[in-house]
């Protein structure tokens, strides 16, 4: 049996791909959905329709509307290319969108990181329910920013679950687990995008146990869930008191969702990358050690942490070089704004 799939997705590069993938199984693309912020906005609508039918539109509309816009182009070719609607909404649960569902008809709606909950009129219209992607070991980690809980944690294996989903977060039984190795350099980014590999490379997999009987569901086990905290762009203020594996597991965690940084008096000082280092005997936690161009030794509580290519946020990369250059100097301090 090959099954009508409704791809929902918000995530970029991957939604385009898997619209590929799916084109060149044996199952059938019954539409793509795609998030839009307000009603009112001409993008992705106008763009899509017209500059996605053009053989270079992407590079086109990267050059005028910027990447995130230019991957809506990307998708809007893919899908022209594969004769397959994409509908942008705002609400996922509101009648025209359900009405536009049912029009579709899809057997499975399968979803990648979408931004409102599902409804219980959408959960039971398709056939086989719907299927949510998500970056973790459920019951492990439910929630916004997975990757983030297991990278803070020192975790050395994460994964990607494809569970059908009921009117809670991530809670529904699972239907395929893989597994992913978090290396001692990834960070949010690496992370990410091992995930959306894993995630293409199960697809089909998920798809054709569901249409032959293969995949049983399980239910999850509740007593071992843990679901993530919100982050706010506060929380990535470095407290120099931590120990420096605690502190490099945060930076490698936070990025690129949240900011990693520090202070120099009223200055903020962002950087994506650091690294565990020695420190230096009586130095005050967050007590400048060393500065070079290129980086920045900073005190912690058990040793010290090289804060790679600091930049001062809002200035141009030679005018932070000289700011760091003039103002930073061993013995100074770093830390909360002053």
């Amino acid at each position: 049996m090959n099954l009508r799939v409704l791809l929902v997705s918000n995530w970029p590069g991957l939604r385009i791909r898997a619209l590929w993938r799916l084109a060149h199984s044996r199952h059938e693309i019954a539409g793509v959905f795609i998030h839009q912020k307000s009603s009112n906005a001409p993008m992705p609508g106008l763009l899509m329709k017209t500059a996605s039918r053009l053989p270079k539109a992407h590079a086109v509309a990267k050059r005028i509307f910027g990447a995130r816009q230019a991957e809506r182009v990307a998708l809007g070719r893919a899908a022209h290319l594969n004769k397959v609607r994409v509908c942008a909404c705002t609400d996922i649960n509101d009648n025209r969108t359900l009405e536009v569902v049912r029009e579709l008809n899809p057997d499975v709606v399968l979803t990648m990181t979408w931004p409102k909950k599902f409804g219980a009129e959408l959960l039971n219209l398709p056939r086989f329910g719907c299927i949510n992607c998500h970056p973790s070991l459920l019951p492990k980690h439910r929630g916004r920013f997975p990757l983030t809980a297991a990278l803070l944690a020192g975790e050395t294996e994460t994964g990607v679950t494809f569970h059908l989903m009921n009117e809670e977060y991530d809670a529904g039984d699972i239907l395929l687990q893989k597994p992913i190795t978090i290396a001692p350099q990834d960070n949010g980014v690496t992370l990410f995008k091992k995930c959306g590999r894993m995630v293409l490379d199960s697809l089909i997999e998920v798809l054709d146990g569901i249409a032959e009987g293969r995949l049983s569901p399980r239910p999850q086990e509740t007593q071992q869930d843990s679901l993530m905290p919100g982050l706010n762009q506060t929380d990535g203020l470095i407290d120099w008191n931590m120990a420096s594996t605690q502190i490099a597991c945060k930076v490698r965690a936070l990025y690129p969702w949240i900011m990693p940084h520090t202070f120099h008096r009223d200055q903020r000082i962002d950087f994506i990358a650091c690294e565990a280092a020695a420190g230096a005997n009586g130095a005050a936690p967050g007590q400048v050690l060393t500065y070079t161009d290129k980086s920045i030794l900073v005190a912690t509580q058990d040793a010290a942490i090289l804060v790679k290519s600091p930049r001062v946020t809002g200035f141009s990369q030679w005018r932070s070089r000289s700011y760091l250059k003039t103002h930073i100097k061993s013995g100074g301090l770093l830390g909360a704004k002053s």
